[in-house]
């Protein structure tokens, strides 16, 4: 995914932090298309392990998510650095 001046940096961080300790992971974040336009993405990554815990591999998953869903989401909570919608 492309990021820009509007993507949290905080949710890069927890995605990165996420990989980088085998830990499953899911924030929502503001993206861009490769023509620049923004969405809202809620991503999922997980560790992929094998028989004796190692992690071999990761696996992520990403939808768009409307900015009505975000916003509604963030106010609810009244925390705009860990936004995580219901699924859509």
């Amino acid at each position: 995914f492309l990021q820009g001046p509007g993507t949290d940096q905080s949710a890069v961080d927890i995605i990165r932090r996420g990989v980088r300790e085998g830990i499953d992971t899911s924030v929502c974040l503001l993206n861009y298309k490769e023509d620049g336009t923004p969405f809202w993405n809620q991503f999922f990554v997980a560790a992929l392990r094998d028989a004796e815990g190692n992690v071999v591999n990761f696996v992520g998953v990403q939808c768009e998510v409307s900015k009505a869903v975000v916003e509604k989401h963030i106010a609810e909570n009244k925390d705009p650095h860990t936004p995580r919608p219901p699924p859509v």
